[in-house]
């Protein structure tokens, strides 16, 4: 017979506590904070060095400029607009001037955000 022995139950529940304060550390100390009471936004991923927008993404975190891609929030009016400029285009890519003559708003939303 194998003896079973009993399970701290407290001592787990100081260890998720625990890291759960060190995951709030961590966003505290990397500015990630999630968008108040809006659920996930859309972004578009946009690389400076070629003028083109990659693709579109949607995260609960504002996501920050990383290696060259810059992400720009994109209502869904933007991301209509998007899709259309994509199917068009003959290598899938979107160059934001296109996007950016298509949708003003979208030219707006830019703006403010440089």
């Amino acid at each position: 017979m194998t003896r079973v022995e009993s399970v701290d139950h407290h001592a787990t529940k100081t260890d998720l506590d625990s890291k759960h304060q060190q995951y709030q550390q961590y966003l505290t100390a990397t500015d990630v904070a999630p968008k108040t009471n809006r659920g996930f936004m859309n972004y578009l991923v946009y690389h400076k060095t070629s003028n083109l927008i990659l693709r579109a993404v949607a995260s609960a975190y504002t996501p920050k400029p990383y290696q060259g891609l810059v992400f720009i929030e994109a209502t869904d009016k933007n991301l209509d607009q998007y899709y259309k400029l994509k199917l068009k285009s003959k290598t899938g890519n979107v160059d934001i001037g296109a996007l950016m003559l298509a949708s003003p708003s979208f030219a707006e939303n830019y703006a403010q955000q440089k």
